[in-house]
């Protein structure tokens, strides 16, 4: 009863969800990029991709899998405020697979394979049943290499979570945000961007997502939805959030203003649930 007070009451402070939306030649563009971050060589961080049709990001967990939001490849997430806030929506395949590609090392590959959850419910923006999450399959093996996934249950990646909550680094532990989106100057999507971020804590009815960034500081914004939030650890690269929206309800297209961003726990049991099923599937 308490958690859930708890939880309630972040209605008063919670954020516009960033869904997909339509520029001029009705593609679906992406609402999240790395405020305040830094430009880096994709070849140090090889398992970040692109999205083409969507212009989102995403990463690679395995040889031919790929993470995303499920927004970016879905209709899992309203089009209008109104929606995003508070929405019950049954999912659907935004396109056909023949026009989705991912860009990356080593070329383009042709999408054949998508999974999501078959609805989305929210309510103040708090996600009550489902979540912004996608799995992707590729015709061919990915250049770039890819990197470990959190699962639930996974102590040693909570520990270092919860160990540096609210630092922005540290030897181990230090939770960095990456993405291709805009950097808010005209043109600039497709620069990889890098930013590190506090740990915030865990958020949503269920832990489904983790509240990372802060406000006048590094966070998602306009760009870099489906893009990974990793933890650096012992044995390397970890990922353990994927970008799903803004944490701000009253300007949902102001990076400068919003109290960090929400990425989707993949270390919540009903999150790494249904990952293994989604991967059994393909």
């Amino acid at each position: 009863m308490i958690k859930s007070f708890l939880k309630a009451s972040f209605v008063l402070f919670a954020i516009q969800p960033l869904s997909s939306c339509s520029n001029e030649n009705s593609k679906a563009t992406s609402k999240i990029d790395i405020f305040k971050g830094e430009d880096v060589n994709p070849e140090d961080y090889s398992p970040v991709a692109r999205l083409d049709r969507s212009l989102c990001s995403a990463v690679a967990i395995a040889d031919d899998l790929f993470l995303t939001a499920a927004h970016c490849v879905s209709t899992c997430v309203g089009l209008t405020i109104g929606q995003q806030i508070n929405s019950d929506i049954q999912c659907e395949l935004q396109a056909d697979l023949s026009e989705m590609t991912v860009s990356g090392a080593g070329g383009t590959y042709q999408v054949v394979n998508v999974q999501f959850p078959e609805r989305v419910k929210m309510r103040n923006n708090i996600t009550l049943a489902g979540f912004d999450l996608a799995l992707i399959q590729v015709d061919r093996t990915y250049e770039g290499g890819f990197w470990a996934y959190a699962k639930k249950g996974d102590s040693t990646i909570d520990t270092l979570l919860k160990a540096n909550q609210g630092r922005f680094r540290s030897q181990l532990g230090s939770l960095e945000a990456l993405g291709y989106g805009s950097n808010g100057r005209q043109g600039s999507i497709g620069q990889l961007r890098r930013g590190m971020m506090s740990f915030r804590g865990f958020y949503s009815f269920n832990d489904e997502e983790i509240h990372i960034g802060a406000l006048q500081a590094h966070h998602a914004c306009a760009g870099d939805s489906g893009g990974p939030a990793i933890v650096q650890t012992e044995d390397g690269p970890v990922v353990v959030g994927i970008s799903s929206r803004l944490f701000n309800l009253d300007y949902p297209s102001i990076c400068a203003v919003t109290d960090g961003s929400l990425y989707t726990n993949l270390m919540s049991p009903i999150v790494s649930d249904w990952l293994e099923q989604a991967i059994s599937k393909i």
